[in-house]
């Protein structure tokens, strides 16, 4: 049986601790800190339902007309059990009730296995979401 995911509101004042997390997401830790406190985003810690330990953090700027991942790292030791992928179909859910576009522009850090910048776009009209995903912007 699968664990189900918690996604937990982290307040500004509290998100240094998810900075080594983020690491892995942007190496310039000054970004990653601006970015935890600007008042226009909202910080997640992903957790376990079994577990306070954060397997996961992400950063998103909403809006109703068009919403952007800013980060999302899912902790080393974690890969591979696909966090990633069910963290991102929660956020698809989350993102339903709240924007018309969600658009994530993920960089691939070096060592990954696969370099380059890698997109996901969602966008809703009437209800019915269209993705579209890959190296750019290819259809799936």
């Amino acid at each position: 049986m699968t664990s189900s995911l918690e996604f937990h509101t982290i307040p500004h004042s509290e998100t240094a601790s998810l900075v080594p997390l983020l690491r892995d997401a942007d190496e310039d830790e000054l970004t990653i800190r601006r970015h935890l406190s600007d008042p226009t985003t909202t910080t997640y810690a992903v957790r376990l339902a079994s577990s306070d330990e954060a397997i996961a953090a992400l950063t998103m700027r909403w809006s109703a007309t068009e919403s952007e991942l800013i980060y999302l790292s899912v902790d080393p030791a974690r890969r591979g059990y696909g966090y990633g992928k069910r963290v991102m179909s929660r956020l698809v859910e989350m993102a339903q009730t709240r924007t018309q576009c969600i658009v994530v522009e993920m960089r691939v850090p070096h060592g990954f296995g696969a370099e380059g910048l890698f997109c996901v776009c969602a966008t809703s009209s009437d209800g019915e979401w269209n993705f579209v995903e890959g190296y750019g912007y290819a259809k799936v």
